[in-house]
């Protein structure tokens, strides 16, 4: 995977795709925002879920949809639309599936 982001209504989250190179260790920022997001970056706690590990198949994207990029507990009006995941390969997906 070299670039993700999820695309709702109209927004794009993050606002500028995820540019990564597992090969080349780029991809931090990505494991970082799964502790943001999960609420865990400033608690010295983990979620089981080395850099080793994530770089290497154990790899999970967390994004935060809400409008304002902040969940401090006000509300968000609801809406309803459509929402894609785009990913991209760095390598063609082979016939048989990944």
């Amino acid at each position: 995977i070299t670039e993700v982001k999820v695309i709702v209504g109209r927004q794009t989250f993050p606002s500028h795709p995820w540019k990564l190179d597992f090969a080349n260790d780029k991809y931090i920022h990505a494991y970082d925002q799964l502790f943001e997001v999960l609420d865990m970056a400033k608690d010295n706690k983990g979620n089981m879920i080395s850099r080793e590990n994530y770089k290497y198949g154990q790899c999970y994207f967390a994004f935060d949809l809400t409008p304002d990029e902040d969940d401090s507990g006000h509300w968000d009006l609801i809406k309803e639309d459509s929402t894609s995941i785009e990913l991209t390969f760095a390598e063609r997906i082979p016939a048989t599936g990944i």
